[in-house]
């Protein structure tokens, strides 16, 4: 970026603020009359520009590339005037726990697939890249931000176009080897035409032209409206987390979000109610020795709810979800009040509260919601129709396709109100499931009230990163070890780990490749009977943490990356004991 985007004018815009994105950066600023834009600048480097530049690029306006308004050229740079505009970078929307849906990723590759080809067939003198940090996305609408020159040598060099589709549908750039890349598409339930295209997409000898015409033909293709393809099981990452507090603090919204007026503000928080009511429809079971409770089958996109009474005395009772191919979901409450549950797949099966997960109470009633949506584990919500406390469970297999929900009961329970409701907007699970959590359950267990969580061991809690600064305390419980890991993903898909063992912790970078320790200091020990607190500074390439117990700062992890940090989500891992994340 030239050196008079740092003055307080640029030209004849007064400069604001300066806004960072992992391919560049942008500057807000106002004109004489008071009128927001955002400034680019691109060097010049040897480039000979057309006489008619300025009227080239004023004229050419395309609904997918950054709305230039204005071109002002120099010696060494041109400075792009742009209106107004807003999106989210498209590594922070689409990841591999968050993939792009098949018919929604073919769109939306089309979409700037044909960008590129417009550029290259009008002989444009700016281009630009399809590399995913370039592109924002405002629903389903992306949008291209960065451009420079058009150089032959660049132009040629540049073949992110063709990892587009592969990016969509994964969350994951390919890598260099071809057949992980088709064993990545199989294990990811992509439909075998998409991974195809994906696949043939690398192939030099394709040119733009050609997968342009392929996503047509697919585009017509109605078996892909069904999502992804049946075969297979996606492959789940499960890990364990630990304890941590999280304090509200102030956004810099700068980094990702250019229509500052989007943040949420939060004076208009307010508690969010339930999305799926359990309706009163009369039925009612009383249970009998080991008897049986069939539902109709349960398609994807629904809900099964209802309501369950425990007697002072009763009996186990257990949930089953069975498939047709013979996977299958349980859920067993004993008869101490204990919840232990479980998942398999052929020989893969996972239980989670092995040991049981202290919850019912005799002489109770509560509801209960199991939500089915396609390419997610099932999730179960039980909720104390006194209190409001709430069991949540997530499990860790996406399950597709049909299931057949059977409830098995002895006496001392009553079944009420059960029902199947449709799920028209299956976005809106997440915020029914844990409403007024910052967090999210990505797989386990935890008991919820209000905004406090806590979250039974061999549970993952992921956060979303959004801005340069975030602040928590970790509360350990009184048996804890204090052995525990962050993990910090970045949109390059680099990851930091912050490893705590022994007396000391450290900072390591997994590159994928190879892990590096790049920072570690000694930690006294602390005290069990106070949080500890965690903070997290990115500031351009830079990043530190500070590890602190009340005012007293036990120890400062630091690093600095050679280009600049973007910061995606931020797991924590390894923790044995149960504990409770609390909404400051």
């Amino acid at each position: 970026m030239a050196k008079s985007f740092h003055s307080q004018f640029v030209k004849r815009f007064q400069v604001e603020d300066e806004i960072q994105f992992s391919s560049g950066k942008l500057l807000q600023a106002r004109t004489h009359g008071g009128k927001r834009v955002f400034l680019q600048s691109i060097p010049i480097e040897g480039q000979t520009l057309p006489e008619d530049f300025r009227e080239l690029a004023l004229k050419f306006q395309h609904p997918h590339l950054a709305p230039i308004i204005d071109v002002m050229v120099d010696e060494h740079e041109v400075i792009l005037v742009h209106a107004p505009f807003s999106g989210e970078p498209l590594p922070l929307l689409v990841t591999k726990e968050r993939p792009m849906k098949p018919l929604k990723a073919l769109k939306v590759a089309k979409s700037l697939l044909q960008t590129i080809r417009e550029l290259q067939r009008r002989n444009f003198p700016l281009r630009t890249t399809l590399d995913p940090k370039n592109i924002l996305l405002s629903g389903s609408e992306p949008l291209l931000l960065f451009y420079y020159l058009h150089d032959e040598v660049k132009v040629q060099r540049d073949q992110k176009w063709r990892d587009l589709l592969f990016f969509l549908l994964t969350g994951y750039q390919p890598s260099k080897n071809p057949k992980n890349n088709k064993l990545f598409l199989e294990n990811n339930l992509i439909p075998r035409k998409l991974q195809k295209l994906a696949l043939k997409s690398w192939k030099t000898k394709v040119s733009l032209e050609e997968v342009i015409g392929q996503v047509d033909k697919l585009l017509k293709d109605r078996s892909l409206e069904s999502g992804r393809n049946p075969g297979g099981l996606r492959k789940v990452i499960m890990s364990t987390a630990v304890a941590l507090i999280l304090i509200a603090t102030g956004a810099l919204v700068g980094n990702y979000y250019l229509n500052q007026s989007d943040a949420k503000d939060p004076a208009k928080s307010e508690q969010k109610k339930a999305i799926f009511q359990i309706k009163s429809n009369g039925k009612k079971h009383d249970f009998a020795s080991k008897s049986d409770y069939a539902f109709d089958s349960m398609e994807e996109s629904t809900v099964l709810q209802g309501e369950l009474d425990f007697d002072e005395t009763f009996d186990d009772f257990k949930a089953t979800m069975e498939k047709s191919d013979g996977g299958r979901f349980e859920l067993l409450i004993k008869r101490d009040g204990q919840i232990i549950s479980g998942s398999s797949q052929g020989a893969r099966s996972t239980t989670f509260g092995a040991k049981g997960v202290p919850f019912i109470k005799p002489g109770k009633s509560y509801e209960f919601y199991v939500y089915h949506t396609s390419l997610a584990p099932v999730r179960v919500k039980i909720v104390d129709k006194e209190t409001k406390e709430a069991f949540v469970l997530r499990g860790t297999n996406p399950i597709q396709g049909t299931l057949k929900p059977v409830f098995t009961a002895g006496k001392g329970v009553t079944l009420q109100n059960p029902g199947l409701q449709k799920i028209d907007d299956t976005s809106q699970v997440d915020s029914d499931f844990l409403p007024d959590q910052p967090w999210m359950l990505n797989t386990g267990i935890g008991i919820a009230k209000g905004s406090d969580l806590t979250v039974m061991p061999k549970t993952q809690i992921a956060i979303p990163i959004s801005s340069s600064f975030t602040n928590f305390l970790v509360g350990l419980s009184q048996d804890s070890n204090t052995p525990f890991e962050i993990k910090l993903n970045s949109v390059d898909g680099i990851t930091y780990v912050v490893e705590w063992s022994n007396g000391k912790v450290s900072l390591l970078r997994n590159s994928g490749t190879k892990i590096t320790e790049v920072d570690s200091t000694p930690i006294p020990k602390l005290a069990k009977n106070k949080p500890i607190g965690f903070s997290l500074n990115v500031t351009n390439s830079d990043m530190v943490i500070n590890i602190n117990q009340g005012s007293e700062v036990k120890a400062t992890l630091s690093y600095s990356e050679k280009t600049s940090l973007s910061l995606r989500d931020l797991f924590i891992d390894k923790s044995a004991q149960p504990y409770k994340l609390l909404e400051k």
